[in-house]
């Protein structure tokens, strides 16, 4: 009698067994769809706000108070001061800018793209 007790006890801890590993199964369902609503929801309310600019009052005077176009007039000028601060020669950047700036130049498609000088100046720098 002692072993069909024995047996019945293991049937009963193996039905718990699965009973618990199925109950762990529904619960990372429903976390996991949890989840995705909650992603789903976050997607939709998620504002999508407008710009205020397509380019900054700021940047638009780049091209009268950037710092290409105010202090590199200056240094081409003074050889020893642009080789100081670039270190290579006005002749040997301007070479460099001829071999390398088809290359590094952007075309102009809606706003006004940096110079090829200037991109050259900003990676020497």
């Amino acid at each position: 009698m002692s072993s069909v007790i024995k047996y019945q006890k293991w049937i009963y801890e193996c039905q718990q067994l699965i009973y618990e590993a199925e109950i762990r199964k529904i619960r990372r369902k429903r976390i996991l769809v949890a989840l995705v609503l909650n992603e789903i929801l976050m997607c939709k309310n998620k504002k999508n706000s407008k710009k205020q600019f397509w380019i900054h009052p700021l940047f638009k005077l780049r091209s009268d108070h950037g710092f290409f176009e105010a202090v590199f007039p200056t240094l081409s000028t003074h050889s020893y001061k642009f080789e100081n601060y670039i270190r290579i020669s006005i002749s040997q950047f301007e070479k460099l800018l001829f071999l390398v700036g088809p290359m590094i130049t952007k075309k102009n498609a809606v706003r006004e793209p940096i110079s090829a000088a200037a991109r050259l100046l900003i990676t020497l720098r």
